[in-house]
């Protein structure tokens, strides 16, 4: 169970110290709604994972002792997000099967998708009607970044380096972009940068080490290098001892739809790495 669910189970516990927990270890407790596969589903086509693969929802159930009830009987519900609006997308509610609609007017239409089991709810998770995404284009794929005078021990993010996925049109309406779909990101050089994150890592901004992005309303996807100062090998140098020695670091954008790439993919983009070797005059 995850700590998430314990907490949650916990939390139920105490609220229900007055009263007695269900003893049966086939009596659901608590339900978790794992992660969708996808935060959006193509128009027309099945909820895939990331790497385009049909996949279904899933949700877990727990008895009262925080153990996972196997087998249980799980049944799935879809929503709209207003009551009087017509559901964007079908859900199969014993499989956890998502289908959305081929209508062109339910593209980025959003709608709700939760799960029960023994009259227990999960919370309502929102996912996205989408369009089917043909090309991954580059936007930025050249930055820098300049560790000239930070200290040695400093963990600075560059520039993100992003990329765009790109739905092409049949029509004269001409090309449009493909908003809530996921892309992948990784590090290619230094090969070293794919076990150990001691020295350089993909992130979303912040501190975590993240190699998936969801594509924005514009159809971007982005991610930042973090380097840290002291650990990252700048081996070559422009000139003297004393000037400006320099790196580079290579990265991928991959995304994927019906078990195969995107054209474009795998799209490589570039991080170059400048830092003074010793403190200038």
């Amino acid at each position: 169970m995850s700590s998430r669910s314990l907490a949650l189970v916990a939390a139920i516990i105490a609220s229900a110290s007055c009263t007695d927990l269900p003893s049966d270890p086939k009596a659901p407790f608590a339900v978790e709604f794992r992660r969708a596969p996808s935060p959006s589903v193509v128009s027309g086509d099945s909820l895939r994972d990331s790497l385009g693969v049909v996949a279904p929802l899933r949700a877990v159930v727990f008895n009262a002792k925080g153990d996972t009830i196997k087998g249980a009987a799980v049944k799935y519900r879809l929503v709209p997000i207003n009551k009087d609006s017509v559901a964007p997308a079908k859900i199969d509610s014993v499989s956890g099967h998502v289908t959305a609609d081929t209508t062109r007017a339910f593209a980025n239409r959003s709608f709700r998708v939760y799960a029960e089991a023994g009259g227990i709810q999960t919370l309502p998770e929102t996912l996205y009607v989408t369009r089917r995404p043909d090309a991954l284009v580059k936007v930025d794929s050249v930055v820098t970044l300049r560790l000239s005078f930070l200290p040695s021990d400093s963990l600075p993010n560059s520039p993100a380096v992003s990329v765009r996925l790109r739905h092409i049109t049949d029509g004269l309406a001409g090309d449009t972009v493909v908003p809530h779909y996921e892309v992948r990101f990784r590090i290619t050089s230094p090969a070293s940068a794919a076990t150990d994150t001691s020295y350089v890592m993909l992130t979303g901004g912040d501190r975590r080490r993240s190699e998936v992005d969801t594509t924005d309303a514009s159809g971007l996807a982005s991610r930042e290098v973090r380097v840290r100062r002291a650990l990252f090998p700048l081996a070559r140098s422009t000139g003297p001892a004393d000037s400006v020695a320099y790196d580079s670091i290579h990265v991928e954008a991959r995304a994927y739809y019906r078990n195969g790439q995107i054209a474009g993919s795998p799209a490589s983009l570039l991080v170059i790495v400048t830092a003074r070797k010793t403190a200038g005059p």
